[in-house]
Protein backbone atom coordinates (compact mmCIF):
# COMPACT_ATOMS: atom_id res chain seq x y z
CA UNK A 1 0.00 0.00 0.00
CA UNK A 2 2.80 2.35 0.90
CA UNK A 3 4.58 1.45 -2.37
CA UNK A 4 1.45 2.36 -4.39
CA UNK A 5 1.06 5.65 -2.56
CA UNK A 6 4.69 6.50 -3.24
CA UNK A 7 4.23 5.79 -6.98
CA UNK A 8 1.12 7.96 -7.07
CA UNK A 9 2.97 10.74 -5.30
CA UNK A 10 5.80 10.49 -7.84
CA UNK A 11 3.41 10.76 -10.81
CA UNK A 12 1.66 13.80 -9.33
CA UNK A 13 5.00 15.44 -8.72
CA UNK A 14 6.09 14.91 -12.35
CA UNK A 15 2.80 16.36 -13.66
CA UNK A 16 3.20 19.45 -11.49
CA UNK A 17 6.76 19.93 -12.77
CA UNK A 18 5.61 19.65 -16.41
CA UNK A 19 2.77 22.14 -15.85
CA UNK A 20 5.08 24.53 -14.08
CA UNK A 21 7.56 24.32 -16.98
CA UNK A 22 4.83 25.12 -19.54
CA UNK A 23 3.52 28.03 -17.50
CA UNK A 24 7.05 29.22 -16.88
CA UNK A 25 7.84 29.14 -20.64
CA UNK A 26 4.72 31.24 -21.47
CA UNK A 27 5.39 33.62 -18.64
CA UNK A 28 9.05 33.88 -19.68
CA UNK A 29 7.99 34.92 -23.20
CA UNK A 30 5.62 37.55 -21.81
CA UNK A 31 8.22 38.80 -19.35
CA UNK A 32 10.91 38.99 -22.03
CA UNK A 33 8.56 40.97 -24.26
CA UNK A 34 7.73 43.37 -21.44
CA UNK A 35 11.41 43.78 -20.65
CA UNK A 36 12.05 45.04 -24.18
CA UNK A 37 12.53 48.80 -24.54
CA UNK A 38 9.39 50.71 -25.47
CA UNK A 39 10.79 51.51 -28.91
CA UNK A 40 11.44 47.84 -29.59
CA UNK A 41 7.97 46.86 -28.43
CA UNK A 42 6.45 49.54 -30.68
CA UNK A 43 8.38 48.21 -33.64
CA UNK A 44 7.11 44.70 -32.98
CA UNK A 45 3.54 45.95 -32.64
CA UNK A 46 3.77 47.99 -35.88
CA UNK A 47 5.30 45.05 -37.74
CA UNK A 48 2.51 42.77 -36.53
CA UNK A 49 -0.15 45.29 -37.54
CA UNK A 50 1.38 45.74 -40.99
CA UNK A 51 1.53 41.97 -41.45
CA UNK A 52 -2.17 41.66 -40.58
CA UNK A 53 -3.08 44.45 -43.02
CA UNK A 54 -1.07 42.79 -45.82
CA UNK A 55 -2.73 39.41 -45.23
CA UNK A 56 -6.23 40.93 -45.18
CA UNK A 57 -5.48 42.91 -48.37
CA UNK A 58 -4.28 39.80 -50.21
CA UNK A 59 -7.39 37.87 -49.16
CA UNK A 60 -9.58 40.78 -50.32
CA UNK A 61 -7.86 40.98 -53.73
CA UNK A 62 -8.22 37.24 -54.27
CA UNK A 63 -11.90 37.37 -53.30
CA UNK A 64 -12.49 40.39 -55.60
CA UNK A 65 -10.75 38.71 -58.55
CA UNK A 66 -12.93 35.63 -58.09
CA UNK A 67 -16.09 37.75 -58.10
CA UNK A 68 -15.04 39.77 -61.16
CA UNK A 69 -13.88 36.68 -63.01
CA UNK A 70 -17.10 34.77 -62.50
CA UNK A 71 -19.47 37.72 -62.73
CA UNK A 72 -19.43 38.47 -66.44
CA UNK A 73 -22.01 40.97 -67.56
CA UNK A 74 -24.91 39.13 -69.16
CA UNK A 75 -26.65 40.49 -72.23
CA UNK A 76 -30.20 41.79 -71.90
CA UNK A 77 -32.70 42.36 -74.67
CA UNK A 78 -33.44 46.03 -75.32
CA UNK A 79 -36.56 47.31 -77.08
CA UNK A 80 -34.73 50.57 -77.88
CA UNK A 81 -31.81 48.76 -79.56
CA UNK A 82 -34.19 46.49 -81.47
CA UNK A 83 -36.23 49.47 -82.68
CA UNK A 84 -33.08 51.31 -83.81
CA UNK A 85 -31.93 48.25 -85.72
CA UNK A 86 -35.28 47.61 -87.38
CA UNK A 87 -35.78 51.25 -88.37
CA UNK A 88 -32.27 51.30 -89.85
CA UNK A 89 -33.28 48.53 -92.24
CA UNK A 90 -35.80 50.85 -93.94
CA UNK A 91 -33.50 53.84 -94.33
CA UNK A 92 -33.09 54.82 -98.00
CA UNK A 93 -29.46 54.73 -99.09
CA UNK A 94 -27.66 56.65 -101.82
CA UNK A 95 -27.24 53.50 -103.93
CA UNK A 96 -29.41 52.82 -106.97
CA UNK A 97 -28.85 49.48 -108.69
CA UNK A 98 -31.41 49.22 -111.52
CA UNK A 99 -32.32 52.81 -112.28
CA UNK A 100 -32.47 56.28 -110.75
CA UNK A 101 -34.28 57.35 -108.62
CA UNK A 102 -34.89 53.81 -107.28
CA UNK A 103 -32.49 54.11 -104.39
CA UNK A 104 -32.32 50.95 -102.32
CA UNK A 105 -33.14 50.57 -98.65
CA UNK A 106 -30.51 49.39 -96.19
CA UNK A 107 -31.98 45.89 -96.00
CA UNK A 108 -31.75 45.61 -99.82
CA UNK A 109 -28.06 46.48 -99.74
CA UNK A 110 -27.50 43.81 -97.08
CA UNK A 111 -28.96 41.20 -99.44
CA UNK A 112 -26.95 42.58 -102.37
CA UNK A 113 -23.79 42.51 -100.29
CA UNK A 114 -24.36 38.86 -99.47
CA UNK A 115 -24.94 38.12 -103.17
CA UNK A 116 -21.56 39.70 -103.91
CA UNK A 117 -19.89 37.09 -101.74
CA UNK A 118 -21.58 34.28 -103.67
CA UNK A 119 -22.12 35.70 -107.17
CA UNK A 120 -19.37 38.26 -107.60
CA UNK A 121 -18.97 42.04 -107.60
CA UNK A 122 -22.14 44.09 -107.07
CA UNK A 123 -22.16 47.81 -107.80
CA UNK A 124 -24.43 50.82 -107.66
CA UNK A 125 -25.14 52.60 -110.95
CA UNK A 126 -22.48 55.18 -110.12
CA UNK A 127 -19.85 52.42 -109.83
CA UNK A 128 -19.50 52.30 -106.06
CA UNK A 129 -19.25 48.89 -104.45
CA UNK A 130 -22.50 47.84 -102.77
CA UNK A 131 -20.79 46.47 -99.63
CA UNK A 132 -18.73 49.64 -99.20
CA UNK A 133 -21.83 51.82 -99.42
CA UNK A 134 -23.64 49.55 -96.95
CA UNK A 135 -20.78 49.64 -94.46
CA UNK A 136 -20.44 53.43 -94.59
CA UNK A 137 -24.12 54.37 -94.43
CA UNK A 138 -25.19 51.70 -91.92
CA UNK A 139 -22.37 52.75 -89.58
CA UNK A 140 -23.33 56.41 -89.92
CA UNK A 141 -26.93 55.56 -89.04
CA UNK A 142 -26.04 53.43 -85.99
CA UNK A 143 -23.47 55.96 -84.77
CA UNK A 144 -26.06 58.73 -84.99
CA UNK A 145 -28.67 56.68 -83.14
CA UNK A 146 -26.41 55.56 -80.28
CA UNK A 147 -24.03 58.56 -79.92
CA UNK A 148 -21.04 56.53 -78.74
CA UNK A 149 -18.75 58.41 -76.30
CA UNK A 150 -16.81 57.57 -73.14
CA UNK A 151 -18.89 60.07 -71.14
CA UNK A 152 -22.21 59.05 -72.76
CA UNK A 153 -24.69 56.33 -71.69
CA UNK A 154 -23.59 54.22 -74.67
CA UNK A 155 -19.86 53.43 -74.62
CA UNK A 156 -19.53 50.94 -77.48
CA UNK A 157 -21.37 48.66 -79.88
CA UNK A 158 -20.80 45.62 -82.08
CA UNK A 159 -22.99 44.92 -85.10
CA UNK A 160 -22.80 41.63 -86.99
CA UNK A 161 -24.59 40.62 -90.18
CA UNK A 162 -24.52 36.94 -91.14
CA UNK A 163 -26.42 34.48 -93.29
CA UNK A 164 -28.01 31.53 -91.47
CA UNK A 165 -28.95 28.65 -93.80
CA UNK A 166 -32.15 26.70 -93.27
CA UNK A 167 -30.08 23.59 -92.72
CA UNK A 168 -28.82 24.17 -89.17
CA UNK A 169 -26.01 21.66 -89.67
CA UNK A 170 -24.36 24.15 -92.04
CA UNK A 171 -22.25 27.01 -90.63
CA UNK A 172 -23.32 30.64 -90.74
CA UNK A 173 -21.63 32.96 -93.21
CA UNK A 174 -20.37 36.40 -92.17
CA UNK A 175 -21.58 39.28 -94.32
CA UNK A 176 -20.54 42.43 -92.44
CA UNK A 177 -19.16 43.48 -89.04
CA UNK A 178 -19.19 47.00 -87.57
CA UNK A 179 -18.00 48.30 -84.22
CA UNK A 180 -17.38 51.52 -82.36
CA UNK A 181 -15.76 51.93 -78.92
CA UNK A 182 -14.49 49.28 -76.52
CA UNK A 183 -16.42 46.85 -74.35
CA UNK A 184 -14.59 47.72 -71.11
CA UNK A 185 -16.23 48.28 -67.69
CA UNK A 186 -19.75 47.98 -69.07
CA UNK A 187 -22.40 48.47 -66.39
CA UNK A 188 -24.66 46.33 -68.59
CA UNK A 189 -24.81 44.91 -72.11
CA UNK A 190 -28.04 45.22 -74.09
CA UNK A 191 -28.87 43.92 -77.53
CA UNK A 192 -31.41 43.40 -80.25
CA UNK A 193 -31.76 41.57 -83.53
CA UNK A 194 -33.53 41.63 -86.88
CA UNK A 195 -33.96 38.88 -89.48
CA UNK A 196 -34.35 39.24 -93.23
CA UNK A 197 -35.93 36.18 -94.84
CA UNK A 198 -34.35 35.48 -98.20
CA UNK A 199 -36.20 32.87 -100.28
CA UNK A 200 -33.83 33.20 -103.23
CA UNK A 201 -30.92 32.10 -101.04
CA UNK A 202 -32.16 28.63 -100.25
CA UNK A 203 -34.74 29.70 -97.72
CA UNK A 204 -32.31 30.92 -95.11
CA UNK A 205 -32.22 34.19 -93.20
CA UNK A 206 -29.84 37.10 -93.03
CA UNK A 207 -29.60 37.97 -89.34
CA UNK A 208 -28.50 41.37 -88.06
CA UNK A 209 -27.35 41.48 -84.43
CA UNK A 210 -26.52 44.63 -82.45
CA UNK A 211 -25.14 44.68 -78.89
CA UNK A 212 -24.38 47.84 -76.90
CA UNK A 213 -22.10 48.48 -73.91
CA UNK A 214 -23.81 50.78 -71.40
CA UNK A 215 -21.71 53.08 -69.25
Amino acid sequence: MKRANSRLYLVNSLLKIAKSKRSNSCSDIAINFLRLPISKRSQHEIAGFVLIVVIVSIIGLVFLSIILGSGKTSEQRSITVTYLLESSMYVTTSCAINYIPQYREMQDLIKECYKEKTEGFRACLDGRNVCNVLEKELKENIDKGLEIRDDAPNKAYNLNVYYSPRDTSLPSEDVLSLKNGNFINCSSVVGGGHSLPVSSLGGGNIDVRLIVCKG
